[in-house]
Parts: structure tokens; C-alpha cells; sequence
């Protein structure tokens, strides 16, 4: 069988190498059954029949019903939803996302991207685990060689707990790379400069330096150092990770959107991070997310520490990581953990924040 990204079968060929039938989907599984639509009728393969049984995302589809067997649960193909309630979700879980408030929807009516393996949590990726970095820093940024931009340790860490780890140097760290990452992978982090205003260092910073552009909500750019000021990307990532400088206190570089967990640096009273602190935070902060399986929570603990710890550069003392929904806070102030800051969103004037507790 050849199967697609989302491992949906659309093709099987037998034992001597002959196509025996095609297959094509709308986007929540629904085999498209006409083939005389779009020329298909004079493509080989089209309207055949087999014997195979795996069909949407690798599910086995029975044929008198047509549901397709999810484990936990079954699912329709033509309704794109399950034909029962999510047993695995709890009530925490869902409470941050509205997609998630119906307990019947299939991968938060995103089908293009993501899958469900087993009927109870949808992945991101097309079902892999997988993470970006983007380290949008030249290398003479680290004084201290290549100890920080060695991630192979990481890498293997990652496939030993089933997560695929792609790191980006400069060269691919784009605007456009970017805005990629924000709808395929399941988390997106940006090793960068965080940039502010000549003499307004310590009080907030406009945007995140990239190869060639800068993501900003402001929209606006400091003369001679960057090409384009980039508008906000729609993101379906779980986690978007920007370590630069005092990143806390930009506006949110994203289109709004409740399904993503902020991470950003609180680079203290002097309003700088050293280059090394931060990607060492940034490792430290993956190595505990890929450990806890999504611990967002535990993940920035270690990264805070790492802030602090990795670099004896005075500008690290009391710096911490930010960890954010786009509208809310994450844990009330009573559960935060030692070391770690918490805080509501910097959100547009004209959109109120809401304050709801899990």
C-alpha cells in the first residue's frame, strides 16, 4: 500500500507490482466515490475494488457501517465526527480550547494536519511529534564556540521518546520557514534577538529578529537592522517557544489564537538575556518537554534554571520564562512552581483579557 502524510491509503499494488486501485478523500475522510470528476476516470487505478480495509489515516474501515475503527471509539467519515464522546480529554484539557468543548469533533477540525491515532488525543504533524527550532543567530553570536549549537544530544534524546527534533541555522531561519512550522509541527521554538527601541531596552521589546525579517505585532522596524517587518501567521503549533530578549512584553506575534502556549524570556530590570543563556534554556526547555511528554509547566522550570545557571553573564541574574495562553493565564498564582513566572497576555487594547483559571 502507498500511503500519504497522514498515512491514509491511496494507492495498493499487488504482489508483481500492479496498481490495483487508487483512492482520493475530502479532508475529513470521506472517500470521493465519483472519479469521472477531475479526469480521474482516465487515470489508472481509479474505481477499482480490493479486498483492503485500511482507509482514512491507516484506520480500518468497515463496509456495511462505513465507520472507521479508532480503538477507543468509532468515527464518521461522511459527518467528521466520532459516533461517541472522547473518553480521554479532561475537563482541564479541554477548557483552553474551544475546539476541543465538543466532545464528538475529530482532531480539532483541523484534518489536513493533524491525525488521532487511538480515538482519544489528536497529534500534530500528520501524527509525528515533532519540534522546530529555529536558531536565527549567526555564529559569532556565541562567544563561547559551539557548545550551545551542538543539538545532537538532544536529537537522539528526542527519538528515544518518539519526537523528531529539525533544527534550522540562519540560512533557514525565514519568515516563511516560520509561518510553515506554525501549521505542521507540534511545537515551534525561535532562538533569536529580541529587538526594542534604541535606549528603551528594558521596557519591551517589538519583535524577534529572523533571517531577513522580523515578526512583530507592531508592525513597525528600527532603521538598518532589519529588510521587512512580517505580519502575524495563523499558528496550529501547541507551544511557540521565543527566546530573545524581554520577549515577555512583545504583543503576540501570532494571529489569536487559544489552541497555542506561549513561551517567552522576562529578561529582568536590564532587559538582556545572553545569546548562550538562551539557547541553553531552549534545550533545556525541549529536553523537559520531550521527558514529560507536553509538561509545558515542568518544561519551563528548566528552562528558568538553565536561564540562570548556563551563563555567569550578569544579565542573566532573575531572568525567568514566560508562560502564556494568548488570552488567560495558565495556573492560578497559589500553583506556580519555584522559579517560574506566570503571567496574563499582552493582548490588543481593543481586546479585553479574559481572566479564567483552569
Amino acid at each position: 500500500m502507498a500511503t500519504d502524510h497522514l498515512a491514509s491509503t491511496r494507492a495498493v499494488i499487488d504482489g508483481n507490482g500492479n496498481l490495483k486501485v487508487r483512492r482520493d478523500y475530502l479532508p475529513f475522510g470521506e472517500e470521493i466515490a465519483d472519479y469521472t470528476r477531475g479526469g480521474r476516470s482516465a487515470v489508472a487505478g481509479y474505481g477499482g475494488s480490493d479486498d483492503t480495509r485500511q482507509h482514512f489515516t491507516g484506520k480500518e474501515r468497515d463496509p456495511e457501517s462505513a465507520l472507521d475503527y479508532f480503538f477507543a471509539r468509532y468515527y464518521s467519515a461522511s459527518q467528521g465526527r466520532f459516533t461517541s464522546a472522547d473518553p480521554g480529554s479532561g475537563p482541564e484539557h479541554r477548557a483552553v480550547n474551544p475546539q476541543r468543548w465538543n466532545l464528538y469533533v475529530y482532531v480539532r477540525n483541523n484534518p489536513l494536519a493533524l491525525i488521532d491515532p487511538d480515538g482519544q488525543e489528536d497529534k500534530g504533524g500528520g501524527g509525528g511529534k515533532v519540534i522546530d527550532i529555529f536558531i536565527a543567530l549567526n555564529r559569532h553570536d556565541f562567544r563561547t564556540g559551539n557548545k550551545y549549537t551542538n543539538f545532537t544530544a538532544l536529537k537522539g534524546f528526542a527519538a528515544k521518546h518518539g519526537y523528531t527534533v529539525n533544527v534550522h541555522d540562519y540560512s533557514e531561519s525565514t519568515f516563511e520557514n516560520v509561518k510553515k512550522s506554525l501549521n505542521t509541527a507540534t511545537a515551534t521554538f525561535i532562538d533569536a534577538h529580541g529587538l526594542s527601541e534604541p535606549g528603551d531596552r528594558a521596557k519591551k521589546a517589538w519583535g524577534i529578529r529572523l533571517n531577513g525579517s522580523t515578526m512583530s505585532f507592531e508592525g513597525k522596524g528600527v532603521s538598518g537592522q532589519d529588510n521587512a517587518v512580517e505580519g502575524r501567521p495563523t499558528s496550529n503549533v501547541k507551544v511557540l517557544g521565543l527566546f530573545g530578549c524581554n520577549t515577555k512584553y512583545m504583543e503576540s506575534p501570532i494571529s489569536p489564537n487559544e489552541n497555542t502556549i506561549i513561551i517567552s524570556v522576562d529578561s529582568g530590570p536590564d532587559g538582556g538575556t545572553s545569546v548562550p543563556a538562551l539557547t541553553a534554556s531552549l534545550k533545556a526547555f525541549v529536553r523537559e518537554y520531550i521527558a514529560t511528554d507536553g509538561d509545558v509547566i515542568a518544561a519551563a522550570d528548566a528552562g528558568t534554571k538553565a536561564l540562570q545557571k548556563s551563563d555567569p553573564d550578569p544579565h542573566n541574574k532573575g531572568d525567568k520564562l514566560s508562560v502564556e495562553l494568548y488570552d488567560r493565564h495558565l495556573v492560578p498564582e497559589e500553583q506556580k512552581p519555584p522559579g517560574e513566572l506566570l503571567r496574563p497576555a499582552i493582548v490588543p487594547a481593543e481586546k479585553p483579557p479574559l481572566w479564567r483559571w483552569l
